[in-house]
């Protein structure tokens, strides 16, 4: 269940958004919050480092 729940998790912070907001809604804890500083973050930089040229774009969204 947990890796289950780390794939969705993956999926729905790097394919859209909305998604992505209801899944945090759906289960709230301590650590899954953690989790999504850092995976927010870590997509972020991921982003970042594909396509360097668009960084003061992305820093807007």
């Amino acid at each position: 269940m947990k890796e289950r729940r780390e794939f969705e998790y993956e999926e729905a912070v790097y394919n859209c958004n909305n998604k992505h907001t209801r899944f945090v809604k759906k289960e709230r804890t301590e650590t899954h919050q953690k989790d999504l500083n850092l995976r927010q973050t870590r997509s972020f930089l991921y982003g970042q480092s594909l396509n360097p040229l668009s960084r003061r774009e992305n820093s807007y969204s």
